[in-house]
């Protein structure tokens, strides 16, 4: 298949819509929007930043300092309602929906690049813009993948001759995408980390909780299998994509492999403070992240990531460890 781009250039590009949510986690929340005002390069942007009326300590304030943002909503709505507004609200024809604790490593012209691809292909749903670790990149695209016959077997019983085969994108400056064919649904059923075309959500929306109770974990109550069974439903052929070139990574601060999640009130897991400037992990330039590129597959976090100033959690072969919550570490927000 011959992919080919779209006779636009920069100034025709569609409107990007980035949302951020925001709720309780200052630190994590400077280092997202400093590092995005920086990375996320772009000639057709809209910044929407909703917020669930915070009560951290000078959060508010910063947020009101940002005159940039196009629009700064403080509620009372939880996550799903947060991100339901932002793509009510979102003026864009692609939105990145982004939550507080994940930093953008990477800079360059890359958004231009996978805006362009997707307007040429537009079989692509969502693209995940964050690093995967090492052994979920395994998973997805190492050679026992073709053994999960369930799966195989459920794909052709769902699509026939249409059966989501995986790709690679390429892209001569090191720009390129993989994508997940049957290994998963076309969309990324939470919404976050991720860069979609608004009128996909919109038709497949909103986001509802499912009946499920929230836990400290899962704070959604089931949206996310709600919105998966939509896209099911849906019978649309989509296929989610990963870049060659991870641009974002989780802030992943605490021993345990995970990041601090706030709760009722309460802050559960280690929340570390950057000791230098905002920032947790160094930002790259793409030409110099994707002269790593060896082979087909997605960067690791562990290849890519480069903390400031403390270590990631690794096991003993150098694997990121993977926690869903510290519930042994708990403090009230302040």
């Amino acid at each position: 298949m011959t992919l080919q781009h779209n006779s636009f250039d920069n100034r025709s590009l569609p409107k990007v819509s980035v949302g951020i949510i925001s709720f309780n986690r200052m630190h994590y929340l400077k280092a997202v929007i400093e590092s995005a005002r920086r990375c996320v390069c772009y000639p057709n942007l809209e910044w929407i930043v909703v917020d669930g009326n915070s009560v951290e300590a000078g959060l508010k304030q910063y947020l009101q300092s940002l005159t940039w943002i196009d629009r700064c909503i403080f509620t009372d709505l939880d996550f799903i309602g947060s991100i339901n507004l932002i793509i009510s609200e979102a003026k864009g024809e692609y939105v990145i929906l982004w939550p507080d604790d994940v930093q953008f490593i990477v800079e360059g012209g890359w958004l231009t690049h996978f805006i362009r691809e997707l307007e040429a292909n537009r079989w692509i749903g969502s693209v995940g813009l964050n690093c995967l670790r090492r052994k979920t990149i395994d998973e997805i695209w190492g050679g026992r993948r073709f053994l999960r016959y369930k799966e195989i077997l459920s794909e052709l019983k769902r699509y026939g001759i249409n059966f989501r085969r995986q790709r690679v994108i390429p892209d001569d400056f090191g720009y390129g995408l993989r994508t997940y064919g049957w290994r998963s649904a076309g969309i990324i059923g939470a919404g976050i980390l991720s860069l979609t075309r608004t009128e996909i959500w919109r038709s497949l929306g909103p986001w509802r909780r499912g009946g499920a109770d929230s836990t400290l974990v899962d704070a959604t109550g089931g949206s996310e299998i709600e919105m998966l069974r939509s896209f099911k439903e849906s019978k649309l052929i989509l296929q989610k994509a990963t870049p060659l070139v991870p641009v974002a990574a989780d802030i992943v601060d605490d021993e345990k492999g995970c990041k601090a999640k706030v709760r009722k009130g309460n802050r559960y897991g280690r929340y570390l403070v950057p000791q230098r400037g905002s920032l947790y992990y160094e930002i790259i330039p793409h030409a110099e992240a994707a002269a790593a590129l060896g082979d087909d597959l997605p960067l690791s976090f562990e290849r890519i990531v480069r903390p400031i100033d403390y270590e990631l959690p690794l096991d003993r072969e150098g694997n990121l460890l993977k926690c869903a919550i510290n519930s042994e570490i708990v403090s009230p927000i302040v």
